[in-house]
């Protein structure tokens, strides 16, 4: 069992307070009508990993529930490219394109929807608001797959809520998180309880919390990364993960057995590469295989932010790329 944490790790933005001694965290509850966190206890989940920071190391251990055992084992040994028997939606995170987003919203939604994606991924609303964006986006015909935020803004719960229940997105991401703070594992214990709070918000009213991971994530304290203790100190109905599968890669772990063993936890999975997708050094068709096994996914987001050509240019050798494996 994870130890109960009496101090609260404060920056940024403090939307908890440490309560009683021996007790869990509390929220300093946001006013107004979404006012509806509660006391979330500090529980081990029994699929907690170990992490390494070499690739050939044992990097999870094996007690986590099954999940579609039978298809993962067939899966990771064919690694096939056959066309998935779930076909899942394909969406652009909008942060690729964001200084096409910057000058105008409506003409960048209609470029990526003639481009094949069925959905977006919001990281701002390029200066319109909530419900301008809605309007934009049903003009083009796509639908919001999630929307990313700053944890500098976790303090906002109601903005946030009505945002996401305006724009129809089910899912709520906070981006990334200060690898500064990463400092011990009891740090990362408690953002992983600041996460839970949050999201124990966004279940209330039908919205799900994720964590989307960087490269920091993958460091190691006290023989386990940073994304284990946050994820361990988390319920997943109160923390999902958005695994990006170039920074795991880049981080020396394999993407497909993370995605085989944490993929229950995954509905939305950022695909991104080097450059152009397809073109660098991620095993794509294996991490397709391990997608398929999990069949869990909702969206497939792709996210690129070093280009070769023309960024919508690139984007399009993307998705013809995509389409080659049956995934656009």
């Amino acid at each position: 069992m994870i130890a109960q944490v009496s101090t609260w790790f404060v920056s940024p933005p403090n939307i908890m307070q440490p309560s009683a001694k021996g007790e869990t965290c509390r929220p300093v509850r946001p006013k107004g009508r979404y006012s509806i966190a509660r006391s979330v206890p500090a529980v081990a989940l029994p699929w907690q990993w170990q992490s390494s920071a070499s690739a050939s190391s044992q990097l999870f251990n094996n007690n986590f529930p099954a999940i579609a055992t039978s298809r993962m084992r067939a899966s990771t040994a064919r690694m096939s490219l056959t066309p998935p028997l779930r076909p899942v939606p394909l969406a652009l995170q909008l942060w690729s394109v964001k200084d096409s987003v910057a000058k105008d919203f409506a003409a960048t939604a209609a470029k990526v929807a003639a481009l094949g994606f069925k959905g977006v991924e919001l990281a701002g609303y390029g200066g319109l608001d909530a419900r301008g964006t809605k309007a934009a986006l049903d003009a083009s015909g796509l639908r919001v797959a999630g929307m990313h935020i700053n944890p500098a803004k976790l303090g906002e719960i109601n903005q946030i809520i009505d945002d996401a229940l305006t724009l129809g997105s089910k899912h709520v991401t906070c981006a990334f998180w200060p690898r500064t703070h990463y400092v011990s594992a009891a740090a990362c214990e408690r953002i992983g309880l600041r996460m839970a709070e949050f999201g124990a918000n966004l279940r209330a009213v039908g919205l799900q919390f994720s964590f989307h991971n960087h490269d920091a994530e993958l460091a190691v304290h006290d023989g386990r990364s940073v994304l284990s203790w946050i994820l361990g100190a988390a319920p997943p109905r109160l923390l999902a993960m958005e695994p990006d599968v170039y920074w795991l890669h880049h981080a020396g772990y394999d993407p497909a057995r993370f995605l085989l063993e944490q993929g229950a936890r995954c509905p939305l999975i950022h695909l991104r590469d080097e450059a152009e997708i397809g073109y660098g050094p991620v095993d794509y068709p294996k991490v397709f295989a391990a997608i398929d096994a999990v069949a869990v996914a909702e969206w497939l987001i792709l996210e690129q932010d070093r280009f070769n050509y023309e960024p919508f240019e690139s984007l399009r050798r993307g998705v013809d790329r995509l389409a080659q494996w049956g995934r656009a």
